[in-house]
């Protein structure tokens, strides 16, 4: 690599030093210490899919640094004399608002959730309801609706979802009637995040009383 003179460098003007994947920003302080940051160009692929922080690491520069006085002399660049940048995998995180829901049987119910997406990126989070699922795409106004025989469950890309119970479902039976689904994001280089919802379904109203009847017979 090229050596660069960042004796020059100011706060207000440092040196740029660029790398692979960044840029190494470097000036004087009014102490007479070197002072450096390094700003990462874009995201950058980790190898250990569903790591991320310390647990999933990437070194990915190496800035040598040397000292030369007014002679002429320099010194050897070593270990201590490094700028090693460590790059922190970072993931995406889905939450489901609620953490519970209920619905009568023939109404509806609905929520919200979000998605953070990390450096990155997340293009579609799959939905599972019971044995269904379908890829929900981010893109505006996009929609997935699954139908299993407790309900209808509608997700949609605005980060809201809609839910809604059969009629005549067995609220006797064990275990009670109940719909869960699942959201599941993945992003660029493989981590993931999931939530889940289970939405209790109670027994609709009872029916009213009838009216009487009154029946008129001739002879």
């Amino acid at each position: 690599g090229q050596w660069i003179n960042v004796t020059g460098g100011t706060q207000a003007s440092p040196v740029l030093v660029a790398g692979e994947t960044g840029t190494l920003s470097v000036y004087k302080d009014g102490s007479g210490n070197y002072v450096y940051t390094y700003t990462l160009a874009d995201n950058v692929t980790h190898p250990d899919q569903g790591e991320r922080g310390a647990d999933d690491q990437l070194v990915t520069e190496n800035f040598k640094v040397r000292v030369r006085d007014s002679d002429g002399a320099e010194s050897v660049p070593d270990a201590d004399s490094t700028i090693t940048v460590t790059v922190n995998d970072d993931g995406p995180t889905l939450v489901i608002t609620e953490n519970s829901a209920s619905v009568a049987e023939g109404q509806s119910v609905s929520g919200s959730w979000s998605l953070t997406q990390g450096a990155d990126g997340v293009t579609s989070v799959q939905v599972t309801f019971g044995s269904l699922s379908e890829t929900l795409s981010l893109a505006p106004n996009s929609s997935v609706t699954l139908t299993g025989p407790t309900g209808t469950l509608v997700v949609r890309s605005n980060f809201t979802y809609s839910f809604t119970a059969v009629l005549n479902q067995d609220n006797d039976a064990v275990p009670a009637p109940s719909a869960t689904f699942s959201l599941r994001a993945v992003d660029g280089d493989g981590d993931p995040s999931s939530d889940s919802l289970t939405i209790a379904i109670n027994d609709g109203p009872d029916a009213d009383d009838a009216a009487p009847i009154t029946l008129t017979v001739d002879e």
